[in-house]
């Protein structure tokens, strides 16, 4: 993922600057908040929930670039909020179901994800906006079309810059 004008609200710690949340959860109040050492906060927020049927949260998806909502072919709602597709805006051919989360000051966090999600912070549009990824150890935790991101080890879609976890 992409660092963006978030990360500078994290490095410096403060809502003060345009585009920072104006109120937001305690670091040390979360378990998985981290701005450093993410792969740490694997399990945080549960366990590994294992790979997911196309198109649902946490599961390959296929982006529809002329959908301003974006959400390419990701299906349903959980826990109230809509399914949307996350992809790379350079990679437009396939990205990871997520659902919005509530962010904290920090890159990861639970920010209210379900059970094996962590919250990060993603890129769509030039706008910031923070998403439920699925934790993984390996490839073999995520679904079909998606590899386990090594530096955040969360589900994600394979391009030439995502290295694979060791024994892959």
């Amino acid at each position: 993922m992409r660092l963006g004008p978030w990360f500078l609200c994290v490095a410096l710690g403060t809502a003060a600057m345009a585009g920072c949340p104006e109120a937001a959860p305690e670091p040390y109040s979360d378990p998985c908040a981290t701005s450093t050492n993410i792969q740490l906060t694997l399990g945080c927020n549960g366990p590994v929930p294992g790979a997911a049927p196309d198109h649902q949260l946490g599961a390959f998806c296929v982006p529809d670039p002329d959908d301003e909502v974006h959400w390419g072919s990701c299906q349903g709602e959980v826990e109230g909020e809509e399914v949307w597709c996350y992809y790379e805006e350079d990679d437009s051919v396939e990205g990871v179901c997520v659902i919005s989360c509530e962010a904290a000051r920090t890159y990861v966090s639970t920010g209210g994800c379900p059970t094996g999600h962590r919250c990060l912070f993603g890129k769509i549009d030039d706008e910031e906006e923070p998403g439920c990824f699925a934790d993984c150890q390996t490839n073999e935790d995520c679904g079909a079309g998606l590899v386990c991101h090594l530096g955040e080890r969360i589900c994600y879609p394979p391009n030439p810059g995502t290295p694979e976890p060791p024994g892959e």
